[in-house]
């Protein structure tokens, strides 16, 4: 703010001097303009009659005028007379011609030279710069003061009084609601919505503190009500907690007899002759350092009466923000409690650990738990379910009448049996088979909902690949049969029409009619090639060659057919060198088909061709992108079946796609389609790199 007002200072400073340069300058221009005027003529007439002292006296005259430093009367034919001092540096110089008239004779008798120096003028300048500043200064400052003393006022002491309270807060108790100290505004300000923010998240804070130890005790009142006997330690190996439970199994009265003690003094007195004491610690410290779980039957434990007991013990790591802060233990006495410790162990990790995925909710549908195997298989992690129904799964993929048969089954007691098609938090779509099985308490009442389900859509796919592979496999056979038996009379057939063709004129109508039966003789013989072809997809040699290469060629043997179309093709490669090993020919064969399809997908207008690569892992992807027409959704399940095709039915035989599908799987690979219609299509090759 000082800044400024300086600046604005200055500026108006600099303006208001300038004018009063002008001022100054236009004051000399107007005495110069006056001495022309009046002062002429009689200095003219002195100098006529040769009168010294006059002209002197008049020259003197002129030089006491302001800023007029100098006068001098010239001659043409002789010296003259002149008047003060030294012409200055900077000075305003104006020559004025005497005449005299006499007789009525214009008589020139030389110059009046008058010099205004400016050294006045700068001086008065300086002057009024001084004052100007200092007083400019001394009223920014008083402004500044003012303003300072009002930013005091409404500001400042505000956020004074903000900080102190800020500094104040304590998150275990709940303070009075900060209040500024000014009237109410009608339409609420800065200062209002920083002390709403203020005071809610004093209040948030205070509720977070609240839950936070209200969830501490119901841990603790967890941890104490339970059978099993726990105990925590921290990194150093030391007691930091006990649970009722572990105080009675460990002998003691209270938690200080238990309160810092290390493992092997906790689990084994001095009294207690063995190395039990230290095999758990071991066994803690493991699990601490490792980072994993550790579970051990087996283990035994000196009580502080002397008496020793059979225990299981599971430690676990306390992981926070990456760091190990030390092990939760649990032990119990297995001298009473083997086999029902052993089938609760077995039940865990039965649902920790099984592939299938687990989902455990109330009696009204709200997730309770999930295993891992449920956040593996639908890509949901257990704090983004819990609370939540699982219909969410479905979204409108579940029939709803289905979803009413789940109920009146689960109603009845009964289970249910079925397949459920899913999302997966990707949006991915995934299939299980589910058995959902109510579970009643004692009283009847159902408590629970469990839903074991087992993820069935690879077997799906596999089902679906092997029945295509069988469904091309006789096509194949019954493709190899139409090839062999066409193929010979069709041999023949063409070399008739050609001989009947030679026959004729070319201008004759007869050679054309047979020119275009030989024609189509050729395309007859082109189809019973690719039905050759579609029967051995994978026959060939296997040799090591570069992919860009190979790409490189293809797309430059077909440089004629894209420019002819009008299609701008566009090339992005990785930027590795990636060899592949392969029956080249066929990859080849893959490659001219998806271009060939490609460029014929755009019209007359031209259009946009992008090939690419792509390595991802130990495979390399190969995608052709055309801005087409595209593939109607109904269309695209049926791309890859023998004889299908969206061309006319004299432009294509329904091969190439099938043809490639077959070479490209037979290679280890798979091929992929994606489709907008009217935007563009990606046909997508994988193939394994070397």
């Amino acid at each position: 703010m000082f800044l400024f007002s300086s600046l604005i200072t200055l500026l108006l400073t600099a303006l208001q001097l300038y004018l009063d340069f002008r001022a100054d300058i236009a004051g000399i221009n107007s005495s110069l303009e006056s001495i022309e005027r009046t002062d002429l003529r009689p200095i003219a007439q002195s100098v006529w009659i040769l009168d010294d002292i006059q002209v002197n006296l008049q020259l003197e005259g002129l030089i006491h005028r302001q800023d007029i430093v100098y006068a001098a009367v010239e001659l043409d034919d002789g010296p003259g007379w002149h008047r003060g001092t030294a012409i200055p540096r900077r000075a305003i110089t104006a020559t004025f011609p005497l005449h005299y008239v006499h007789h009525g004779k214009d008589e020139p008798l030389g110059r009046l030279r008058v010099v205004a120096s400016l050294e006045g003028v700068y001086g008065r300048l300086l002057r009024r710069v001084k004052v100007i500043l200092l007083s400019n200064g001394i009223r920014t400052f008083l402004v500044i003061g003012f303003a300072l003393l009002i930013f005091q006022y409404l500001v400042t002491r505000h956020l004074v009084h903000m900080a102190a309270f800020v500094k104040d807060l304590q998150v275990h108790r709940l303070q009075p609601p900060l209040q500024l100290d000014r009237p109410p505004s009608m339409v609420p300000d800065e200062f209002d919505l920083v002390v709403r923010g203020i005071n809610h998240m004093q209040r948030r804070g205070y509720q977070t503190f609240c839950a936070l130890r209200e969830r501490e005790q119901r841990l603790r009142l967890f941890f104490d009500s339970t059978e099993e006997a726990i105990f925590g330690v921290g990194p150093d190996g030391r007691c930091t907690f006990v649970n009722r439970a572990g105080l009675r199994l460990l002998g003691y009265d209270d938690q200080q007899q238990a309160l810092g003690r290390d493992v092997i003094s906790l689990v084994q007195p001095a009294s207690c002759r063995g190395d039990s004491g230290r095999r758990i610690r071991d066994l803690v410290f493991a699990a601490m350092q490792e980072e994993r779980s550790v579970l051990s039957e087996g283990e035994k434990l000196c009580r502080g009466d002397g008496r020793w007991l059979p225990i299981t013990l599971r430690a676990y790591p306390v992981i926070e923000d990456g760091r190990c802060r030390g092990a939760v233990v649990f032990f119990a006495d297995i001298s009473e409690q083997q086999r029902l410790q052993r089938e609760i162990r077995l039940l865990a990790r039965v649902v920790h650990q099984s592939p299938l995925s687990v989902v455990i909710s109330d009696a009204r549908g709200k997730i309770e738990y999930v295993n891992p195997g449920f956040e593996e298989i639908t890509g949901y992690s257990a704090a983004e379910v819990l609370g939540r129904r699982p219909y969410f799964l479905h979204n409108d993929l579940l029939d709803p009448h289905k979803y009413r048969k789940i109920r009146a089954a689960l109603r009845r007691g009964e289970q249910w049996r079925g397949r459920l098609t899913n999302l997966t938090s990707s949006g991915t779509v995934f299939n299980l088979d589910t058995v959902i099985s109510a579970i009643r308490g004692s009283g009847g009442a159902i408590t629970n909902l469990v839903a074991v389900s087992h993820d069935v859509t690879r077997e799906m796919e596999l089902q679906d690949q092997l029945h295509h592979a069988q469904k091309l496999e006789a096509i194949g056979k019954l493709s190899a049969s139409i090839a062999h038996e066409f193929g010979n009379p069709l041999l023949g057939v063409r070399f008739a029409v050609r001989d009947i063709k030679n026959r004729f004129p070319e201008d004759s109508g007869e050679w054309r009619m047979m020119d275009l039966a030989e024609r189509e003789c050729d395309r007859m013989k082109n189809m019973i090639r690719d039905l050759q072809q579609f029967n051995r997809p994978t026959s060939g040699v296997r040799t090591r060659f570069a992919l860009h290469d190979t790409l490189d060629d293809i797309l430059l043997f077909h440089r004629r057919f894209l420019v002819s179309r009008r299609i701008r093709l566009v090339k992005k490669y990785d930027p590795a060198q990636i060899t592949i090993v392969a029956v080249e020919d066929q990859i080849r064969q893959v490659f001219v088909n998806l271009l060939i399809n490609a460029g014929e997908a755009m019209d007359t207008e031209g259009g946009t061709i992008t090939v690419q690569t792509e390595l991802r892992g130990e495979m390399v992807a190969v995608s052709f992108r055309d801005t087409g027409a595209g593939i109607r959704p109904e269309h695209l399940e049926h791309v890859f079946e023998p004889f299908f095709t969206t061309k006319l039915e004299v432009e294509g035989t329904g091969l190439g796609l099938p043809v490639s599908y077959g070479i490209v799987t037979g290679h280890g690979g798979d091929i992929t389609v994606h489709s907008v219609p009217g935007e563009e299509t990606v046909f997508t090759v994988t193939l394994p790199v070397l």
